[in-house]
């Protein structure tokens, strides 16, 4: 927010956060979580490429997408 706040007044009701499946962390995806929370951003959009989408709730892209859309990962 320092940086985009540098650019003058920056409404985050109307920030759009891209996420990136592929290469980041369960961690990654908590920060991502308190983020929109705390702003209140408009949402995030979900980067696939090259992340392995669908199957079991414990897969690392289903538990970050959990994360980030539900506070916590899917069980």
């Amino acid at each position: 927010m320092k940086v985009i706040g540098g650019l003058g007044q920056v409404d985050p009701h109307k920030i759009l956060l891209t996420f990136e499946l592929a290469n980041t962390a369960l961690t990654d995806a908590q920060i991502v979580r308190n983020l929109i929370a705390e702003y209140n951003f408009l949402g995030v959009m979900f980067w696939r490429e090259g992340a392995q989408q669908g199957g079991l709730c414990s897969s690392d892209v289903n538990q970050k997408i959990g994360t980030i859309a539900f506070g916590s990962p899917p069980r």
